[in-house]
């Protein structure tokens, strides 16, 4: 019987210490003064239009087999954050430069780009839109 009990707990603890981890991790960009903004991000990124005039970074992390306090120290030495520089007009959202191998097998990291609809995506770069081009005055 005591064989059952400490079977369970072990296999209760070894479930509980290196399940599947995820945190989504939202950031928004004033980009009003800038006419083009280029994107390098940790991870997949994927690129939507919105009808807002800033851009949103949502990204999700997950990490499986890993122990949460591992995760944690990895979300806080900024290993998944994202910040803007600029230069003149141009602007650059990129990681936050940390030391970091490629993703691993376990770890998943995609990072949706919301812009808005007045500007036109280019590779991995959303410039804004003529104002002479716009439908509203076709």
């Amino acid at each position: 019987m005591n064989k059952y009990v400490f079977l369970a707990f072990f296999l209760a603890l070894t479930i509980h210490t290196y399940a599947q981890n995820v945190k989504i991790i939202n950031k928004d960009f004033d980009i009003e003064q800038f006419n083009s903004v280029e994107f390098d991000l940790y991870g997949e990124t994927i690129f939507e239009p919105w009808e807002a005039d800033y851009i949103l970074v949502e990204t999700t992390v997950k990490l499986w087999d890993t122990p949460k306090r591992l995760f944690q120290d990895k979300i806080n030495k900024g290993r998944y954050y994202c910040h803007l520089q600029s230069e003149n007009e141009t602007a650059k959202i990129s990681a936050i430069p940390v030391e970091r191998r490629k993703l691993s097998q376990r770890e998943s990291c995609i990072s949706i780009v919301y812009y808005p609809v007045n500007f036109v995506l280019n590779e991995s770069v959303v410039v804004r839109q003529d104002a002479a081009v716009s439908s509203k005055e076709e």
